[in-house]
Formats: C-alpha cells, sequence, structure tokens
C-alpha cells in the first residue's frame, strides 16, 4: 500500500523535514551561505505528478503575483487563497504553481503543512513560526517565545526578500494570520477548506474557489494513471466513472489507482461498485487515511460546531437532488435566520454549495456521506425530521397547486406547523416557479414516504402534483408516481386515498396510452367514490373515463359518459366540472360529425367558465381549441386559425407545454388549408420540438408532415 500511495502522490523527498507539519527545521531544508549570510530555505514538496486542467487558475495566479513589488494597497503582500471542498485539488495547485514560479522567488521558499483538516492535531502558529525563523537562520535561543514577539521578527527578517510562502491546509484565517509576511517583496498561497473570508476582507486576499474538473480534463488524469488504451476502449464507461466520481480529483486518483493495480480489473465492475450509493464511499477506500475519502470528508465534519454538525446530519435525511432554505428551516425545526446561519458555516467548510441563491445542493459522494451521518441520529430525531419534511413539502405543494388550478377537489392535508415556514405562493408565477424549483425534490420525497412507511404522505404528495404533471406533460412521471400513490393507498386500506389514487393512476395510464389499465382504474375509482356518496369523485371519475375512451377513439363511448358526467356536476352546481364536461362533449361530438351541437357545447362551456368568480384559463384556453377545431371541419379555416391562437396565448402563460404543442399541431393544419404551407411547417416544427422531449407519441406525426410538406 506505501508503494501504492508513493506511485500516486510521488515522494516528498525534497523535504527532510518532518513536519513543516509541525517539528523543528534540520540543515537539509534550508541552505546558508557563508556565516552570516542569511538562509535561503528550499522547502517546497515535489509537485502531485500527473497534474491536469486547473489552467484558468493558473493564469490567475500568474497575473495575481505579478503585481507584487507593483503598486498596490500601501504595498500589501499578495495572498492567493485557494478554498475548496475536500479532494478537490488544492494543494495540488498550489505546489505545482508554486514551482513554475519559484525563480521568482530567489530568497526561498517556506512551506507548511498546517493540518487545519486532518487525522492529526492542527499546527499552532507558534510551532509554525518556530519552523519558519529557524529555516530562515534563527537559532534556538533567538526564536521568542511568545507569538506576537515571534511573528515580529518573522516579518523582520521576511524584509526586503524575495520569499514564496505556501501555507497549506490552513483551518482558518487566524491560523495563518501571524504566519503573514508584511512587505510587498513575498507572496502567499494558503490554501483551505473554508472560504477565509475574514482573510480576503481583512488582509485583501484574492479568492480562487476550485470547482471538480471537466470531463476532459478527468479523461486526461484517468488516461495518465492507467493508461490511454483503457481509457478510450469504452469512452461509454469511462464517462460514466468519472461522472460517478463527480469529477472530483481524489476520488478519480483512487480509482485510476485501484485500476492501475488490477490492470485486469474492467472499468465497468468499478462502475458497478460505485453505483451502489450504500457501497460508494467504500469503494473509495485505498485504506491509508489520506486515500480514504470518507475519512477525508470527517476532517471537514469534525470542524464544525455542534449546531452545524446537526444540521448536516438532518440534511442527510433529504433525498432530493437540493434543497431550498425554508425546506432547510422546516427539516431542521428552526428559524429561517437560524438556518441562513448554519448553511453559512456548511458553505464556507465547503460541506454544501449554495449553487443559486436560497438553494443548495451535495455532489453526490458529500450526499453519501451525510446520509451515513443521517444514520447516527436517534431514531426518535430521524422520524421527526422525516415528519417535518413531509409537512413541509405537502402543505407548500397544495398551497402551489390550488394557485394553479383552484377549481380542483379538495383534499384535506393534516400537518403539524408547517406553515408559518412556507415559501410566498401567492400567484400563478410564484407558484409555478416553486414547482418548477421543487418537482425533482417532490418526486423523491415521495418515494421517500413510501420506502420509509409514511403511506398517507406517499399517496397525498403525487396527488398535490397532478396539476403540474398535466400541464408540463411529465406523463411518465405522473405514472411512476401514481403506482406509488395506488400502492400506498392499498396499503392503508383508506377509501377515499383508493378512490383519489385509483382515479389519477386511471388518467396517468390514459395519457401514455393504456387504455385498457386506464378503465379498470378509473372503473375501481367510480365503484369507490359511489360506496362513499361522493357525487363530485363520480362525476369526475366518469369525466376521466371520457378522456379515456376518447383517446382510444371509441367516441360515441366517450360522449356518453362525458354526457353523464355532465349530468353530475350539474346536480352539485359544480360549473367548472360542467364546463369541462362540456369541453369534452364537444370534442366527441366533431368526430361524430355534430359539428352544430359542438359548437353550442364550447359556447356553454366557454360562458360558464367565464361567470365563475376565478376565471378558469385552462378551461377557456380547451374551449377556444375546441372551437378552433370544429370550424376546422366546418372548413371555415379562418377562424379556426383565430381560436387556435388565441388558446395557444394562454397555453404559454399557463406554462401547459403538452396542451400548446397539441394546439400548435392543428394550427399548422389549419394554415395548411389555407395554402400557408411556410406557417404549416412553422407551427409543426414548433410543436415537435415540445413533443420530442416529452416523449409523445405524436411527435413521429409532426415528422411525417414535416416531412411531406
Amino acid at each position: 500500500m506505501h508503494r501504492l500511495t508513493e506511485s500516486l502522490f510521488g515522494k516528498t523527498g525534497v523535504m527532510t523535514y518532518s513536519s513543516f507539519e509541525g517539528g523543528a527545521a534540520t540543515a537539509d531544508s534550508w541552505t546558508g551561505g557563508p556565516q552570516g549570510t542569511p538562509a535561503t530555505p528550499r522547502q517546497l514538496p515535489a509537485s502531485t505528478p500527473h497534474f491536469v486542467g486547473r489552467s484558468d487558475e493558473l493564469r490567475r495566479l500568474d497575473t495575481l503575483i505579478a503585481a507584487v513589488g507593483r503598486a498596490g494597497p500601501a504595498g500589501a503582500v499578495v495572498i492567493s487563497a485557494i478554498n475548496g471542498s475536500a479532494g478537490i485539488g488544492k494543494t495540488a495547485l498550489a505546489l505545482r504553481w508554486a514551482h513554475r514560479v519559484r525563480h521568482r522567488y530567489p530568497d526561498g521558499q517556506l512551506y507548511i503543512n498546517l493540518r487545519g483538516f486532518d487525522s492529526r492535531a492542527p499546527v499552532a502558529p507558534e510551532q509554525a513560526l518556530q519552523g519558519f525563523l529557524s529555516a530562515l537562520g534563527a537559532g534556538p535561543n533567538e526564536v521568542p517565545a511568545d507569538l506576537d514577539a515571534a511573528a515580529a521578527l518573522y516579518r523582520g527578517l521576511l524584509a526586503e526578500r524575495r520569499v514564496l510562502v505556501v501555507l497549506d491546509n490552513a483551518r482558518d484565517t487566524e491560523h495563518v494570520r501571524s504566519l503573514l509576511p508584511g512587505g510587498p517583496s513575498c507572496a502567499v498561497i494558503v490554501t483551505s477548506r473554508n472560504r477565509l473570508d475574514s482573510l480576503i476582507v481583512r488582509e485583501g486576499a484574492h479568492r480562487v474557489t476550485l470547482d471538480v474538473l471537466d470531463t476532459d480534463d478527468a479523461i486526461e488524469l484517468l488516461a495518465a494513471r492507467i493508461g490511454s488504451g483503457r481509457t478510450k476502449s469504452d469512452r461509454h464507461t469511462v464517462v460514466k466513472l468519472i461522472e460517478l466520481c463527480v469529477r472530483l480529483p481524489l476520488a478519480l486518483s483512487i480509482v485510476a489507482a485501484r485500476a492501475a493495480s488490477q490492470p485486469s480489473l474492467p472499468l465497468d465492475s468499478l462502475v458497478n461498485e460505485l453505483g451502489d450509493e450504500r457501497m460508494r464511499l467504500d469503494a473509495l477506500d485505498l485504506g491509508d487515511t489520506d486515500l480514504n475519502l470518507r475519512a477525508v470528508f470527517s476532517w471537514s465534519y469534525q470542524a464544525l460546531n455542534g449546531p452545524a454538525v446537526n444540521l448536516f446530519q438532518l440534511l442527510g435525511v433529504h433525498p432530493g437532488p437540493d434543497i431550498g432554505l425554508n425546506a432547510v428551516a422546516s427539516i431542521a425545526g428552526v428559524s429561517i435566520a437560524k438556518s441562513r446561519l448554519l448553511l453559512a458555516e456548511l458553505t464556507r467548510a465547503h460541506l454544501i454549495e449554495e449553487y443559486r441563491t436560497g438553494r443548495f445542493r451535495f455532489h453526490d459522494l458529500l450526499r453519501s456521506y451525510a446520509t451515513e451521518k443521517a444514520n447516527e441520529l436517534s431514531l426518535r430525531a430521524h422520524e421527526s425530521a422525516l415528519t417535518r419534511m413531509f409537512d413541509y413539502y405537502l402543505t407548500a405543494g397544495a398551497r402551489a397547486d390550488k394557485v394553479l388550478y383552484p377549481y380542483r377537489e379538495n383534499l384535506a392535508i393534516p400537518t403539524q406547523g408547517a406553515s408559518r415556514l412556507l415559501d410566498k405562493l401567492a400567484t400563478y408565477e410564484e407558484s409555478t416557479q416553486w414547482l418548477s424549483a421543487e418537482y425533482l425534490t417532490l418526486l423523491a420525497v415521495a418515494r421517500c414516504a413510501y420506502e420509509t412507511g409514511a403511506m398517507t404522505y406517499a399517496w397525498q404528495l403525487p396527488w398535490i402534483l397532478g396539476t403540474y404533471f398535466d400541464r408540463c406533460g411529465y406523463w411518465h412521471d405522473f405514472l411512476n408516481m401514481q403506482r406509488v400513490a395506488a400502492a400506498a393507498a392499498d396499503a392503508v386500506n383508506d377509501r377515499i386515498a383508493r378512490a383519489h389514487s385509483y382515479r389519477l393512476l386511471g388518467r396517468a395510464y390514459s395519457l401514455t396510452g393504456h387504455f385498457q389499465e386506464a378503465i379498470e382504474n378509473h372503473g375501481n375509482a367510480l365503484d369507490l367514490f359511489c360506496v362513499l356518496g361522493n357525487v363530485e369523485g363520480q362525476a369526475r371519475a366518469l369525466r376521466h373515463l371520457s378522456l379515456t375512451y376518447e383517446g382510444n377513439k371509441e367516441n360515441s363511448k366517450a360522449f356518453e359518459y362525458a354526457e353523464r358526467a355532465c349530468s353530475l356536476f350539474g346536480e352539485i352546481n359544480n360549473k367548472v366540472g360542467k364546463a369541462r364536461a362540456l369541453n369534452s362533449m364537444a370534442r366527441c361530438a366533431v368526430r361524430l360529425e355534430r359539428y352544430e351541437d359542438a359548437l353550442i357545447y364550447c359556447d356553454e362551456a366557454m360562458n360558464l367558465f367565464r361567470a365563475v368568480n376565478r376565471r378558469d384559463r385552462q378551461g377557456e384556453a380547451d374551449s377556444l381549441h375546441n372551437l378552433g377545431y370544429t370550424h376546422y371541419y366546418l372548413g371555415d379555416y379562418k377562424k379556426a386559425v383565430g381560436h387556435y391562437i388565441e388558446a395557444i396565448e394562454i397555453w404559454r402563460y399557463l406554462g401547459s407545454r403538452s396542451y400548446e404543442a397539441a394546439t400548435l399541431a392543428h394550427l399548422g393544419d389549419a394554415y395548411l388549408a389555407l395554402g400557408k404551407r411556410v406557417d404549416a411547417r412553422a407551427a409543426w416544427s414548433a410543436a415537435l420540438a415540445i413533443f420530442g422531449p416529452l416523449r409523445h407519441p405524436d411527435a413521429r406525426k409532426m415528422r411525417e408532415k414535416l416531412s411531406a410538406n
């Protein structure tokens, strides 16, 4: 294992000083001239072999260091602070650059690993100064015991000398403040997992924040260590391996070491190991503490204060790809202001990233580590965090869904105080933005609810996404989530839950073209709503049955079910429900060549939509589409175009992409009938641009029309 470590990172033979990790300097760590001549330390460790990328950062460091000796803020020393997460390659960059520019510092180079984040105790500033002063020629009896006095002597010895100082692995600004030279002839490069904000503000340091490698540089790193033959033979596997390592240099180096030590090991076997989230950190452990990703992460984790540790653990409970500030506060059970402070500490330590204002995320390897730490919570704390999380997303999601479509049936959602931390969701735009930001998280949270046995949440969370699924055309996600919801409803054996879940499952099956499964689930929902005496539920199930038969081109049956739904909605004076049923009747009437009846149904539906207190814009757009559809078959193509364009404007406002695409497809037909071939192709192309990413079956029809015209 020692040879493996050595081949991976190279020997540090240039520096025989056991410390510059905390011991006393030896004669080998510096060179001196004749008696009385100042010592010239040469303490830089060897540069990391197989260094790749970081060209932008190296150029920036070159630019910063060019300022040494030139006009600056009161002749201040130039300080470059390289920060980033564990394993990102801070030390590698610092040493590569230091070797590249050491000729500019003929009076020497000082280096120390301050062990701010390490398995061993940090090197105290006093201890570091003692080593530096010895290296600069101060005798043992000349080094003051007092920190301030030692720092003053250090600055005096560096005055008028051109020395490069590398302070590696600092814990915070106070860890390095006493080690900073006083004049502009020297330069300092500091590395830390902490952002060192105080060093930036008070000392004028220049921050260089490292991100993960890009894919090409990651491939180059692997190729340099395991051979280009293995990386070129299966690029797809190599790219997958790189992504599982999140392009983190240390993780890539560990994987490369494993692959290099086992030349016959197929790279896809490493992909399989890393693909198991439960075993991922085990696969990134070569035994040595500095080649064990879990241990390397732990050094940052152990540097946190108690409340930040607790928050990190609680964030490990969260299953989504990212998380908003209000959700953090809800899960932690603290105020938003307190959450912001704790998140700032985690962000400074690069244990989480604020990649957008108010939104935070782990990379996948840190997520695995956070999940492990979450398992150290007590059972009660873990379950409480889950409940607070489910409450937050369910309450906020229900509010956003209600703003998107006020006329959806009411669903009683019990919560436990989540409302005080909810995001502002008063307008359509705010609600749509929230759902767009939280969509993938809501899917993950719903699955988490099912997997942890929280079955009421597991069927209600998919329910609140029903409107959003439909408007965005995310029908395959709709189907997958409603399968989870139906299974959860069955598990709790709640007839209301089963009725709602079966109806939406039927709708999801219908939208994805599984009509028989849709009919079966709608039938089950209808039976349950009848048993419950829920007339509105019966009417909704009947209308969805109509939509299913319509999709299956059984227009007579579709009209029959729509008419029955219309009658039930009328009985309970649900104007919006009745109008939606009338819209279904209108489409069926067109297909049954009852065009005048279709116009009557459309007009009646439009009047109902516009009569309610809050206009149902989606219903209006549906009626306009149907009017265009009817006029098209009546041969009045100009009217058809006008109605379609009005409908498209509303669909776009609502963000109803799938419905916009459907109307665009019909608009293209109307333009073609008017002899406007260019406009027709533009409409079909716009429809295809939406249908394609949604994997909609009508994408093929658009391609055929574009090919034929």
